[in-house]
């Protein structure tokens, strides 16, 4: 999955919800953007490109973890440390690696996790 891609899961996950093409109106569309998203609570509305950035911003992917279903947190930390394991296969993981690892590696471990990771 691509960078935007993995956002757009996470964000879905968070309660983003796509606005149909039907209800895209003319502020909207002058805007620009071919995708936008309606945060459900507060009423936001932004396109794909400006929904958080949870793949490079360690602070808007922990945030999302802190709220991920109590079912997924296992998932979750199991993918953290399988890409831990392989990439420092010649020394043994001291548990502060796992909350060291970078945004990207959080935020595929979240999609994996939640079930909405798709192969390319």
């Amino acid at each position: 999955m691509t960078p935007a891609e993995i956002n757009q899961a996470i964000a879905e996950s968070m309660g983003w919800v796509r606005v149909p093409p039907s209800e895209v109106d003319a502020d909207m569309a002058a805007a620009g953007g071919s995708v936008w998203y309606r945060q459900p609570v507060e009423k936001t509305v932004c396109t794909a490109h400006d929904l958080p950035n949870y793949h490079d911003d360690l602070n808007a992917i922990q945030g999302a973890v802190a709220l991920m279903p109590n079912y997924a947190h296992n998932a979750f930390r199991w993918e953290v440390v399988k890409y831990l394991m392989h990439i420092h296969e010649d020394k043994p993981l001291d548990p502060i690696d796992y909350m060291l690892a970078p945004a990207d590696v959080w935020a595929r471990a979240y999609v994996k996790a939640i079930g909405k990771w798709r192969e390319q």
